[in-house]
């Protein structure tokens, strides 16, 4: 069995791939054939799963290993018949806010959804405020407690990530978490390395975008805006 160490090394010196099929959940892979030593790679996957921590993703368990920011994963199957392993970044599902001007928003939290997670009412009332949803975007909702009170998107492509779907029910506007979400977002992108980011904007939302350094690159007749960063790595949190 390899050591910790010798694990690491192994992992961090592969070659990876990113995975243009599941761009809905960023990560990439490295594959057993171009591995230099194919009986390397079957002792990196056993040891990932000896080091390793189980941990559920969306209704399935599997074997993470962390090392600094990211999380090595493969498939399950068994060893010999495994041809890759994953990495992505690891993610914090608890919105802390980043400008720690809203110091009540630690209490929430920010999670992976689902468009049918959405209540109906809810979800009409977003459309008709001019959001539309792609069933490639990855939405994550924000809740009080249990009560869910707002909801964001992003679309992932290799090189850019689109913003969609933020929105707070009319209940709790003005109290910063559009703002937040919005902040929350964009450092979910750059930690992903993703520093391009795109946004098609209601009259509600373009001047949050604007303050962040967003430029305007198009205007729609219904009043919408498309707005453009190419390094979110300069877009001020507010």
């Amino acid at each position: 069995m390899l050591s910790e160490k010798r694990t690491i090394e192994l992992l961090e010196q592969a070659k990876y791939r990113f995975a243009v099929t599941m761009s809905k959940y960023p990560h990439w892979y490295t594959l057993k054939d171009v591995w230099d030593s194919q009986n390397e790679f079957e002792e990196v996957v056993r040891a990932i799963r000896k080091y390793g921590e189980r941990r559920k993703f969306i209704g399935r368990w599997y074997i993470y290993f962390d090392i600094g920011e990211w999380t090595y994963w493969s498939m399950g199957a068994p060893v010999e018949k495994t041809i890759l392993i994953n990495r992505a970044r690891i993610q914090y599902v608890v919105l802390v806010p980043l400008s720690g001007a809203f110091p009540a928003l630690i209490s929430m939290r920010i999670i992976d959804i689902k468009i049918k997670d959405i209540p109906l009412a809810m979800l009409q009332k977003a459309r008709r405020e001019g959001l539309t949803f792609a069933s490639n975007t990855q939405l994550l909702g924000l809740f009080d407690g249990n009560e869910l009170i707002g909801f964001t998107g992003l679309l992932w492509y290799i090189n850019k990530v689109v913003f969609k779907n933020h929105y707070v029910i009319s209940g709790r506007r003005r109290q910063g978490l559009f703002r937040e979400m919005l902040n929350f977002s964009i450092g979910l992108a750059i930690s992903q390395g993703i520093f391009k980011g795109e946004a098609t904007c209601t009259t509600l939302s373009l001047s949050e975008y604007l303050r962040r350094g967003f430029r305007i690159i198009k205007q729609y007749r219904n009043g919408m805006v498309k707005v453009c960063h190419e390094n979110l790595r300069k877009a001020k949190c507010i």
